[in-house]
């Protein structure tokens, strides 16, 4: 099995009208990979779907009709939610060492993302595949050389 740890920001276009559906389908509906998220995933998918409802590109009925897909995938295990403990003390060791040394702009959710992919990479043996649609996230995770042992950074265009 494949694995790969799918970011919000991708994840979204699986259940919004966007580029990188068709790759992002292919990768969740393929009975070849593991596909994992954290539950800031599910929270971060609620805050991108509610802005959506605001600026009138969904209303709260297609909300709803996602928010039923997002779970199904995650009932079906099409998507697994990999739990970590110490999160937030392990993201702030990321964001110190990127922000304050490298002087590389990491925002906290995604150091929370990095932190997940990365023990997920160490507890499986295997280097994941981590999707991203953020272009500054997928700089940091392909330029920093103690990521490459764990993530290959792959970048969907939105």
């Amino acid at each position: 099995m494949n694995p790969y740890y799918i970011d919000t920001c991708s994840l979204k276009w699986r259940y919004l009208s966007g580029a990188p559906t068709s790759d992002v389908n292919t990768i969740v509906d393929s009975t070849a990979n593991n596909i994992f998220i954290t539950e800031l995933t599910i929270l971060e998918w609620s805050s991108a779907f509610a802005v959506a409802v605001r600026t009138a590109k969904i209303d709260y009925k297609i909300f709803k009709e996602n928010e039923l897909a997002l779970f199904t995938d995650i009932a079906q295990e099409r998507l697994k939610i990999f739990q970590l403990k110490r999160v937030i003390s392990r993201a702030r060791d990321w964001i110190e060492y990127i922000g304050a040394v490298k002087k590389l702009a990491l925002r906290t959710n995604d150091a929370i993302h990095l932190v997940t992919a990365i023990e997920l990479s160490s507890q499986l043996g295997e280097k994941i595949e981590f999707i991203t649609s953020d272009t500054k996230l997928f700089n940091i995770v392909d330029s920093i050389p103690e990521f490459k042992p764990h993530l290959n950074a792959r970048f969907f265009a939105p």
